[in-house]
């Protein structure tokens, strides 16, 4: 590589939280969760008063044209009509008349109809089915087993958002706080080669040249506003990427310059992994 570092910051040194507290799921997130294996047997009620969940029928009258509608359905505490709203439905009864507040404004709520989604309790027939080819739940086969599975994947994740989290802080901030002396030439390859790969992606995925493609169709398959911000963007990529490599090779106890791209790119991150896994305590709150 001819690419190579003027100043390297030391990722030894770069902050970070080092105390991490792992939470238990809520019992929405375990409700949720054990709902999914007695869904085919759920049940649609008809309910007088109104909770969360429920999916109820209004008529709303206000100067909001949003809010003015002759009927209209409404998942309360979905957030998905309207937040505010839904939080002041909770606690209504079917037929009810209120004069709610929206967005400063006015808003009265009739309530004409309320449906509950009912699920039964689920059983170890159920878990057993539901798990018998789920990839991880390997002998679990009872519905306390499945909790403890849920609740030990919760936590389980969170390890690993802190622990991959926290080395993806430490790259950005090495990468944008070093000082770096880019191959110009080492860059336009780069550039090119991920170029050509983003080409055979949209002509296996779409049956497509990008080359050909109008900005309206490089916004659809690829996200880019347009041909130029794609190249713009794509360009702008090499340079981190290129560092990355460096400094992975300098931390893996490599020369850089006696290294090729592709075999910087290979040396790979196991020494920033267990520095952030050394460095990180983990705590468990109280149930």
């Amino acid at each position: 590589m001819k690419t190579g570092i003027n100043s390297l910051v030391d990722y030894r040194e770069v902050p970070f939280e080092h105390k991490v507290v792992l939470r238990y799921p809520d019992a929405e997130y375990m409700r949720k969760k054990m709902n999914a294996l007695t869904r085919s047997r759920k049940e649609t009620l008809q309910v007088e008063d109104v909770l969360p969940g429920d999916v109820v029928m209004l008529t709303l009258a206000s100067e909001m044209p949003r809010f003015n509608k002759p009927m209209v359905p409404v998942t309360v505490g979905g957030g998905l009509y309207d937040a505010e709203l839904e939080g002041q439905l909770i606690g209504l009864k079917k037929g009810q008349t209120a004069q709610l507040t929206v967005q400063g404004q006015p808003v009265t709520v009739t309530v004409k109809d309320v449906r509950r989604t009912m699920f039964p309790e689920p059983t170890d027939e159920d878990v057993k089915a539901f798990t018998a080819d789920a990839y991880g739940m390997e002998g679990i086969e009872t519905v306390e087993a499945y909790r403890e599975k849920l609740q030990e994947e919760f936590v389980s994740d969170q390890r690993n958002s802190a622990i991959y989290g926290t080395m993806q802080d430490i790259m950005d901030y090495v990468l944008t706080h070093s000082d770096w002396n880019f191959d110009e030439g080492e860059l336009n390859d780069f550039y090119e080669e991920s170029l050509n790969n983003l080409k055979e992606q949209v002509r296996s995925e779409n049956g497509m040249e990008l080359d050909e493609l109008s900005d309206a169709e490089i916004k659809r398959f690829v996200g880019a506003d347009s041909r130029e911000a794609l190249e713009k963007f794509m360009r702008e990529q090499a340079e981190p990427m290129l560092a990355s490599f460096v400094w992975s090779a300098v931390c893996n106890g490599k020369d850089p310059a006696a290294l090729s791209v592709d075999e910087a790119a290979e040396l790979g991150w196991d020494f920033l992994e267990k520095y952030v896994r050394d460095s990180i305590t983990f705590e468990e709150e109280e149930r």
